[in-house]
């Protein structure tokens, strides 16, 4: 999705708070049962390169289990008491582009932060790290 698409479509659902070009945009959700702000980060053709949603505990008014996202078993866990992570790699089909499933939460069963990015091919290199060269 393009830069400007995206910034259509959260401009329907959220308020922009702000924006770097290493880091990206960030927006605040107006009504989102489960999470309160949202990451877009944009690579050098100005297409999403990842989503990252931010859950307000004390605001959220349903939260999201890691079970909800995926099987736990086909990911990869990372858990370092009390943090959890769970990150799916998900094959490119139907014409939608592969991309990495991360979720953390600060306890075993809910997430805190959901984020969605684009999967780095072998020889590709990263954004953020051609811009620091």
């Amino acid at each position: 999705m393009s830069k400007a698409d995206a910034q259509r479509r959260l401009e329907e659902i959220a308020a922009f708070e702000s924006g770097d070009r290493k880091v990206g945009d960030l927006w605040k959700l107006k009504n989102d049962p489960h999470f309160s702000s949202i990451a877009v980060g944009y690579d050098k053709e100005n297409r999403v390169r990842f989503i990252t949603a931010f859950v307000e505990k004390t605001t959220a008014k349903e939260k999201i289990k890691f079970t909800d996202v995926g099987d736990l078993t086909e990911a990869k866990a990372e858990i370092v008491e009390p943090h959890h992570r769970y990150i799916w790699e998900v094959p490119a089909s139907d014409g939608k582009p592969a991309h990495f499933v991360n979720v953390y939460g600060d306890n075993p069963e809910s997430v805190t932060i959901y984020s969605l990015s684009k999967i780095v091919k072998p020889g590709e290199v990263k954004e953020t790290e051609e811009e620091d060269e």
